[in-house]
């Protein structure tokens, strides 16, 4: 016996297909979307040490610390006083930061930046600690006389 044409079976297949070819067209735009997403990030994050404009070279974020440690250190060892202490460190941390010639914003932007490279961030720390060291050691060195006042005869 010969099939007989259905209308509402061929409408349901003209419609199921419709969703396929749909799909398929919604799966390519996905893939070449998350493609172009995938290569862009890559681009822009590059290999290697590829930093934003506004972070503070590695060499330059060394000497800055190193001196606000240094300075802090300072105040740490002349003032008891809380509130003291940390309006001169805001102060001192200016001073240097003048010194070269970087904002307070870009030196928080860059802190910000390699806090989420902890591998840099104690690279940088490392470094500092190493030029730290340097500047102690031929104070160390230098004893101070003790008792070595002259006396009068």
């Amino acid at each position: 016996m010969p099939k007989r044409f259905n209308l509402y079976e061929n409408s349901f297949l003209i419609k199921f297909e419709a969703v396929i070819r749909f799909s398929h067209k919604i799966k390519l735009v996905f893939f070449t979307l998350g493609t172009m997403f995938l290569f862009s990030f890559l681009l822009l994050t590059g290999c290697g040490k590829g930093y934003p404009d506004f972070v503070i070279p590695n060499d330059t974020m060394v000497l800055i610390l190193k001196d606000m440690h240094i300075a802090h250190a300072g105040v740490d060892l002349t003032q008891s006083n809380p509130d003291t202490r940390t309006k001169l460190y805001r102060d001192y941390n200016k001073v240097v930061l003048d010194y070269y010639l970087v904002s307070t914003d870009r030196f928080l932007q860059s802190m910000e930046f390699f806090e989420r490279r902890p591998e840099e961030l104690d690279s940088i720390y490392s470094q500092v600690i190493e030029q730290i060291n340097l500047e102690l050691t031929p104070l160390q060195s230098k004893s101070l006389p003790i008792n070595k006042v002259p006396i009068a005869e």
